[in-house]
């Protein structure tokens, strides 16, 4: 296990650090420590790039050693207060790389026909994506995944198109 303390790094700086991490430690799970003032978006930037878990830097030490055997069973644990209508606390599984590309179009409006087009795979593989994302997010439907991605920081508009945090 790693503990990333983020607490000094500029915000900025952190998801591409953890990204870089989560790919060079890749069955290593990783806990972030983000300041105290983080915004859940921060704690779900974390998540989006590949931590375990992310915490307050000043969490009781109990409660991270709960965090540790929670991570260590493949939970994903985000200790930062909601702020919104929807889930900021990512209890939901983590999304793989196939499932963030599905989210990504469909936070574009593309329908599953013209993201299997985009990724060369069949509609059907993509419906079963889209399936897997909404139980995950605990969405309604693929509207309602589109906007809890957004809201939890798991894409970020940028002009007409989402693209996944990285």
């Amino acid at each position: 296990m790693i503990v990333v303390d983020c607490s000094v790094l500029h915000p900025l700086k952190v998801p591409e650090g953890l990204a870089t991490l989560a790919r060079k430690a890749a069955n290593v799970p990783v806990v972030v420590m983000l300041k105290q003032d983080a915004k859940p978006v921060q704690a779900s930037q974390a998540i989006a790039a590949g931590a375990g878990a992310a915490v307050p830097h000043d969490i009781d030490a109990e409660l991270l050693a709960s965090v540790f055997g929670l991570i260590e069973k493949g939970m994903t644990i985000v200790a930062y207060p909601a702020e919104s209508e929807h889930k900021t606390l990512l209890d939901f599984e983590r999304l793989s790389d196939r499932e963030l590309q599905v989210l990504d179009g469909i936070c574009s409006g593309l329908q599953n026909k013209e993201i299997a087009h985009n990724f060369k795979i069949k509609e059907v593989t993509v419906k079963m994506h889209v399936r897997g994302i909404i139980r995950k997010l605990g969405a309604r439907n693929r509207t309602h995944a589109a906007m809890i991605a957004r809201d939890l920081g798991i894409v970020a508009c940028d002009g007409y198109s989402a693209q996944p945090l990285q």
